[in-house]
């Protein structure tokens, strides 16, 4: 991406979304659908990503990784929605034109809740993965 790239963090977008199973690989034969996504861009190297988004709020698994939009409305969603914020459901943005809108953009204490969450997602991932190399 370019210095002027148009995204910013916050932002929601729809995308077309392959589904993957539990460990993060792409289902066989691959499909998906058009999702929202939130976009996320990351301040050390200013690769954007679109996390994808679930209306499945009561899987504790999507709490423990997620974050609940507190204001739907502003974010262009029309249900209770949780960004979902593992590796696995970070894409990396390659051709912008793969996302279509921006259908809203987070609040700011969404915003706030999304970074704080992200943080804690990537330290547990971090841990996880230093842990396989030992």
């Amino acid at each position: 991406m370019s210095e002027k790239c148009p995204f910013e963090t916050g932002q929601c977008y729809i995308m077309y979304v392959e589904f993957r199973d539990n460990n993060g690989e792409f289902l066989e034969p691959r499909k998906g659908k058009n999702r929202p996504v939130v976009i996320f861009k990351d301040p050390s190297d200013d690769a954007v990503f679109a996390c994808q988004t679930t209306t499945q709020i009561d899987k504790p698994r999507y709490r423990r990784n997620g974050v609940l939009i507190q204001d739907i409305q502003e974010a262009g969603m029309n249900k209770e929605t949780i960004i979902r914020l593992e590796y696995h459901s970070r894409y990396k943005i390659e051709n912008p034109e793969d996302l279509k809108g921006p259908i809203g953009k987070l609040s700011e204490r969404d915003i706030d809740n999304f970074f704080e969450k992200l943080v804690k997602v990537r330290q547990r991932e971090y841990k996880i993965e230093n842990s396989l190399e030992l």
